[in-house]
């Protein structure tokens, strides 16, 4: 199938940079072959990135609700007169 349009010559340059191509039309032929499995590595990828952020959140309380108790523990030892 023929396709024909009009392309930006930056365009033209930055694909053929990206896919090693020298001709114009392979160039986008086979970025236009990528895009699906690009698309769904990057839907992959920010799933992850999603999940890794929800982690650091939950870390972030774990750290926090650590950090109340040591100091609560210290505040507890620090009193002499608890021991008397």
């Amino acid at each position: 199938m023929l396709i024909k349009f009009d392309a930006d010559q930056d365009m033209v340059d930055r694909l053929k940079l990206h896919t090693g191509e020298r001709v114009a039309s392979k160039a986008y032929k086979f970025a236009a072959e990528d895009v699906p499995d690009m698309a769904a590595e990057i839907r992959d990828l920010r799933r992850i990135v999603e999940d890794r952020n929800l982690e650091i959140r939950r870390l972030k309380v774990v750290i926090e609700q650590a950090r109340s108790a040591a100091a609560l523990l210290l505040e507890k030892t620090g009193q002499t007169d608890a021991f008397s």
